[in-house]
């Protein structure tokens, strides 16, 4: 009876563990989202840029 309960205490600390992983994982994507927009904007100008620059080039 003894050994079962503690096994089944390990299994529930291992559930409980990756469940906080995965909430800090999902809190930390969320927290990046800004940031992939802040780069993805700063991106596409750099593109918006070389474009300007090779069509004023052609011209």
């Amino acid at each position: 009876m003894g050994n079962s309960l503690k096994c089944f205490d390990s299994i529930v600390d291992q559930s409980i563990f990756l469940y906080v992983k995965k909430a800090i994982l999902d809190e930390e994507k969320k927290k990046a989202i800004p940031f992939r927009i802040a780069s993805w904007y700063l991106y596409s100008m750099k593109i918006k840029e070389q474009t300007r620059k090779l069509v004023a080039g052609c011209t």
